[in-house]
């Protein structure tokens, strides 16, 4: 409560994409446990001069199902989730995006 009044020094941009002068890439990042699925997109924005910034677009959250699933299974959940929010970010941003990358702790989403 004491940190409370240096809230008001906190901005957060509306503008997901800052210019349609650099180049945009997507980036995604899964994560799942026993209990939960979660993925999470960045758009990673490069200008002219190779400097870049990153702004958060989407994120969801799933509750496991209560059937106890292996932790592959929950690995390939998550991978899903984080596929269908980055094709969604990518049809709705107007914009060029240039690359999709995937962050996974997991081995077993490759193959």
């Amino acid at each position: 409560m004491d940190e409370l009044d240096s809230m008001t020094s906190i901005q957060s941009p509306l503008c997901v994409i800052p210019n349609n002068n650099g180049t945009h890439q997507l980036h995604t990042f899964t994560d799942a446990s026993m209990s939960e699925i979660a993925a999470i997109v960045y758009v990673r924005t490069t200008n002219a001069d190779g400097l870049f910034t990153s702004r958060y677009v989407i994120s969801k959250t799933k509750v496991a199902p209560i059937k106890q699933l292996s932790i592959p299974k929950l690995d390939l959940e998550k991978a899903t989730l984080g596929a269908e929010l980055a094709g969604f970010c990518e049809s709705e941003i107007t914009t060029t995006i240039i690359s999709k990358h995937f962050w996974t702790d997991s081995t077993a989403t490759f193959g």
